[in-house]
């Protein structure tokens, strides 16, 4: 097929895009998001093209590494993010060696209330739909005419604007450390009181958590009822107060803050242990796959926050620590007082199908602010099975 594609034309379900595309994925992107809107189609990646038309082959030499960042990358761009029967990335030809990527879009029927599709950039949504050989900007009237954002979607944008107030309060008190928040856009009303929520924390297994790791909830403390739902917390004697505060309300909330101290072992003063940064979060949304079973459709959406406050001054090392095969080189020191993102929405099947690879999507985007690649995190997380692999 990769010979047969040389002449084909860009039309309505066909774009081709040089291999140099992949430096910046967001035109590979908008392609997609275009054809989503659309009636589908399929993005050649490692073509050029002339006066539309597919001139000359130019096949990726690590086919494989690069389309896994593919993928996660229109995961992270792409809203809602889609699903593998929606975009499919496939290898031209298949097997070892240097190959084409092939983008194949299958856009969700409209009663499914997916579309329209959009893309996240540059602090906004971007609604685009593919017509003749181009993606145009969509009119107001064809985003809230199907949309399942904004206007037609206030439980959403009440979820988004919640978390983000939560953020905002936490920042205001002025302490640094590692917040993280989910928020579905369904209300719901948890049973707090029930037996199930103490045995999260005395019997880490159920959620697939470990007894002895960085994790959501402390196993040495159980939960004590507060107004609205529960709350764990950890003080520290040596440093008179709380560093770790804990909290599920009967609305669904998760929310989770540590103190940055909590976030060194072993370094440098000021460095993160990029064990814990991962496990942290993985931690958290393995708890919350359990929470919201049985009360979550697979398409509710759940609103993910992740922040770093008083972050300046604090590098982040590479690899893993410890193994030299990785690399251990230190990151500059942070400039910037906190790290803060846009909230990433995800649906109650992509947290139960596979926690880790959402708490992976938000602490990929800590890696990226300290100048660090996606192949720079730890091995322990295992990137084709989407888990995090540590001992007891």
């Amino acid at each position: 097929m990769t010979v047969e594609i040389l002449g084909r034309r860009e039309d309505q379900r066909l774009e081709f895009k040089s291999k140099d595309a992949l430096r910046d994925p967001s035109t590979i992107a908008r392609a997609v998001v275009g054809m989503l809107n659309a009636e589908g189609g399929e993005v050649w990646i490692g073509v050029e093209e002339e006066d539309s038309a597919a001139a000359v082959v130019e096949p990726i030499q690590d086919p494989e590494r690069a389309r896994e960042r593919l993928w996660n990358y229109l995961l992270d761009v792409v809203d809602p993010s889609p699903s593998a029967e929606e975009v499919s990335i496939e290898l031209d030809p298949p097997g070892a060696g240097p190959a084409l990527l092939v983008a194949k879009i299958q856009p969700a029927a409209d009663r499914q209330g997916r579309k329209p599709y959009a893309l996240r950039k540059g602090g906004g949504w971007h609604f685009l739909r593919r017509v003749g050989a181009r993606n145009h900007p969509m009119s107001r009237q064809e985003v809230f005419g199907e949309s399942v954002r904004g206007e037609e979607d206030p439980a959403l944008e009440d979820a988004i604007r919640r978390l983000e107030e939560a953020r905002q309060r936490v920042r205001d008190e002025g302490d640094a450390g590692l917040w993280l928040g989910l928020q579905p856009s369904r209300r719901l009303r948890l049973d707090t009181q029930a037996r199930r929520f103490q045995e999260i924390t005395l019997d880490p297994s159920i959620t697939g958590n470990r007894r002895t790791g960085w994790q959501f909830a402390n196993t040495s403390h159980q939960p004590r009822l507060i107004k609205d739902g529960i709350e764990w917390g950890f003080r520290s004697e040596l440093l008179g107060k709380h560093v770790t505060r804990i909290t599920v309300t009967e609305r669904g909330e998760l929310r989770f803050w540590t103190a940055l101290v909590r976030l060194h072992r072993k370094g440098e003063q000021h460095e993160i242990w990029p064990l814990i940064l991962l496990e942290y979060p993985i931690s958290a949304f393995r708890v919350a796959r359990v929470i919201y079973d049985g009360l979550l459709d697979p398409e509710d959406r759940v609103v993910a926050d992740l922040a770093l406050f008083g972050i300046g001054g604090w590098s982040l090392r590479e690899g893993t620590p410890g193994d030299f095969f990785l690399g251990n080189d230190l990151s500059p020191p942070q400039d910037a007082p906190d790290l803060t993102w846009e909230p990433v929405v995800f649906t109650y099947r992509e947290i139960d199908e596979a926690p880790d690879r959402c708490g992976f999507r938000l602490v990929r985007r800590v890696y990226q602010a300290f100048g660090w690649r996606e192949e720079d995190m730890p091995r322990q997380y295992d990137r084709e099975a989407g888990k995090l692999i540590l001992p007891e």
